[in-house]
């Protein structure tokens, strides 16, 4: 994938994202069918199409949805409302708006992140463009390379055992906690 900065035509609003041909695009714009204005990002893919933003802000839930840092955008929701995502500190609701610039920290469950956000999307894309979103902070990308070495040298307590203790074990069990 390629980023680059493009006059795009203005569209109504229900086409937020929008794949178009980029040469019925260019003869639209020379016939002066649309007006043109700057748009922020655009993705060009393996065809010959391109998905933009068209939008100055986001609503959070989708653009952690896009940015693939939830599978569902229920998921993404229920994390926004329960205080796992805080943006720039704050705690906000999920239909609060982000704009580039902005300072993410998000809690996924499995790993916490602080991002800044770099581009906006309403849309899932492929992962590597859902890179493209976002930049982690060197304070953050340390943290989770720490708790990755962490997890990495520290054993499982499970991994002693297999399968069903045995009345033996059981007992050694019992002796050990009481």
């Amino acid at each position: 994938w390629t980023v680059r900065v493009f006059l795009q035509p203005i569209l109504p609003k229900s086409d937020r994202l929008l794949g178009v041909d980029r040469n019925v695009l260019a003869m639209d714009i020379a016939l002066g069918i649309h007006e043109q204005r700057k748009c922020t990002i655009i993705f060009l893919g393996r065809e010959d199409r391109m998905v933009t933003s068209m939008t100055d802000n986001v609503r959070i839930d989708k653009w952690l949805w896009a940015a693939r840092f939830f599978k569902t955008r229920s998921l993404a929701t229920a994390a926004v409302d329960h205080g796992k995502v805080r943006q720039n500190g704050e705690r906000v609701k999920p239909a609060h708006a982000i704009k580039t610039g902005d300072l993410l920290a998000i809690d996924n469950g499995a790993t916490v992140w602080e991002v800044d956000v770099i581009a906006l999307a309403e849309v899932r894309g492929s992962a590597v463009m859902a890179q493209t979103l976002y930049a982690e902070t060197a304070k953050s990308l340390a943290k989770r390379t720490l708790e990755a070495e962490q997890r990495r040298l520290s054993p499982e307590p499970s991994q002693a055992l297999k399968g069903r203790p045995t009345k033996r074990d059981r007992r050694l069990i019992d002796k050990s906690t009481a």
